[in-house]
């Protein structure tokens, strides 16, 4: 019986009433912060998402222009190794016909 009458003395104290009120006040403050952590949380995310596209499409965009460039290079390099190809050809078309007439000449 006195546990009964030293537990309503407790409860019904004002001073229980704040410590109660302080506790639900501070779950409820904790849960809004709670939501605002996870809304910060969120919003850091969308950025880093963001600029790892921003990155990822200047990477691709270097790329390509660098694919482009040495396409033109090579493109480039194919002609003008076919030209020297040709001259090289030439050259030695006009060797050989050279070395012929001179075994001709000596021959005579």
């Amino acid at each position: 019986m006195t546990f009964l009458l030293l537990q309503k003395r407790i409860f019904g104290s004002y001073y229980w009433e704040h410590i109660a009120t302080e506790l639900r006040s501070q779950a409820k403050l904790a849960s809004q912060g709670a939501v605002l952590f996870n809304e910060m949380s969120r919003k850091r995310i969308e950025e880093d998402r963001k600029r790892e596209e921003q990155t990822v499409s200047k990477i691709t965009r270097s790329l390509k222009r660098i694919k482009d460039q040495q396409l033109k290079l090579n493109q480039s390099n194919n002609k003008a190794a076919s030209a020297l190809t040709e001259t090289n050809e030439y050259s030695e078309g006009l060797f050989i016909k050279n070395k012929n007439e001179r075994k001709k000449r000596n021959s005579i």
